[in-house]
């Protein structure tokens, strides 16, 4: 039980260091993966009217995205620590399987720092963000 706290704590450290980033515009690739998403909704699939060398399972995951922001940077981002908090979590169950609690924490939080850098667009929802939960 001591584990989990300590992993929500440093989830909770990452959601807290993006939250004054939620409301940056949408960076050139978010917007993309949103406008090739809603075309896709509109009956328009990837690849076809408009390109991007990207995995569909990432425009398919800003479909939603896509519906339930309305376009808001906020609540994209929103969604998108979210589903990094969740990547957090399962790196660090994953590594459990493999490793002691002390090396499955250190993989974890080494993932949410590094992740969350902003001179590394920590604070974009871009494709590997999106990529890391599924793989």
């Amino acid at each position: 039980m001591k584990n989990m706290r300590v992993i929500l704590g440093l989830v909770a450290l990452t959601l807290a260091v993006r939250v004054p980033l939620w409301d940056v515009p949408l960076e050139r690739d978010e917007g993309g993966y949103a406008l090739i998403a809603s075309e896709w909704m509109q009956g328009n699939p990837p690849y076809t009217g408009m390109v991007d060398p990207k995995p569909p399972l990432l425009f398919a995951w800003f479909m939603p995205v896509a519906v339930i922001s309305g376009g808001s940077p906020v609540i994209v981002h929103a969604i998108g620590y979210l589903w990094h908090a969740g990547t957090v979590l399962v790196l660090w169950r994953m590594a459990l399987l493999f490793f002691s609690g002390r090396i499955a924490f250190s993989c974890a939080a080494l993932y949410a720092i590094a992740s969350a850098d902003p001179t590394a667009q920590g604070f974009a929802v871009n494709g590997e963000l999106v990529m890391y939960l599924p793989a």
